[in-house]
């Protein structure tokens, strides 16, 4: 079984930086013919060169993506040491009622990037290399709802494509969005939602709802000690595009919305004021589904 750090090696992009660094030295007229050929007569000297012109770039490489991975240790390790101490709001049980996985009002202002990091500046690399080029991005889960199998790398394909074939009407239905279609939408051009936003939110309405619950609610918390990962510029994007979106969407006065608990206990920090005496309320981890049938 491959060491940690060889399976984080294996999601960089190293064929990318190695394949630009042999283009200068192979002329047109043999790349045309066979790269491949051109690249079997470099000479010693060449390859040489070649190695040494390629240093800064794989520094660049390593010192991004180490960052990256830093960012989201510090973001685990946060979440640890507020656990440790008597206002812990990990999920646990207490006899057949679970206590929700919840924040205080405090971490809501503490923003996303305290929780998941930081996300990559390019925002559609990002995404691919989140559910593509991870570690874990061919694993098979299996949502808890309607009991569907597939993989990250697997999702963002078909939302991608609009793969029709995954489209189900029993035993229950799920449509596949056009993303050309969506982005046409006279809310989505309202909101002003960027391509990766659309996407981000196509993706949420597949299975992948749960493994962005996973990462945010950091619970179950054995499953979310496998992640290898943390999804970072996903998550930053859908959640700016349904911020957008609710700026621009009008709810009818008077409508109450429901949330089933599902057997758990609401937090204490829903019941009594913060240290300040000045709120209650808790800090959902995750995105929070409601309807307005209480039935």
């Amino acid at each position: 079984r491959p060491s940690k750090i060889e399976q984080w090696a294996s999601g960089l992009p190293l064929a990318k930086l190695i394949s630009a660094a042999f283009v200068p030295f192979i002329r047109k007229s043999e790349a045309n013919a066979d790269p491949l050929l051109a690249l079997s007569e470099c000479s010693t000297q060449v390859l040489g060169i070649i190695v040494n012109g390629a240093k800064d770039g794989l520094n660049d490489l390593l010192s991004k993506h180490i960052s990256e991975l830093k960012a989201g240790y510090q973001a685990i390790n946060a979440m640890n040491l507020e656990t440790q101490g008597p206002e812990a709001h990990s999920k646990f049980s207490i006899g057949d009622v679970a206590t929700m996985s919840c924040g205080k009002i405090s971490d809501f202002y503490g923003g996303l990037g305290s929780r998941v990091g930081y996300p990559s500046v390019r925002f559609r690399e990002g995404m691919e290399r989140e559910h593509c080029g991870m570690p874990d991005s061919h694993i098979k889960f299996k949502t808890t709802n309607y009991g569907l199998i597939t993989c990250p790398a697997e999702e963002l394909r078909i939302v991608k494509v609009c793969d029709k074939r995954f489209e189900t009407t029993t035993p229950f239905k799920r449509t596949i969005p056009r993303f050309d279609s969506l982005k046409k939408e006279a809310l989505s051009q309202r909101a002003n939602l960027k391509e990766e936003e659309i996407i981000a939110v196509i993706l949420y309405t597949g299975p992948m709802f749960q493994v962005y619950n996973l990462v945010l609610r950091q619970w179950p918390q054995e499953q979310f000690a496998a992640l290898q990962n943390l999804y970072t510029t996903t998550i930053f994007c859908l959640v700016s595009g349904i911020t957008k979106i609710s700026r621009v969407t009008e709810i009818a006065e008077g409508t109450i919305l429901y949330r089933g608990l599902g057997n758990m206990r609401l937090p204490k920090q829903f019941y009594g004021r913060d240290s300040n005496n000045l709120y209650k309320g808790f800090v959902e981890w995750g995105f929070m589904s409601t309807t307005s049938n209480k039935e």
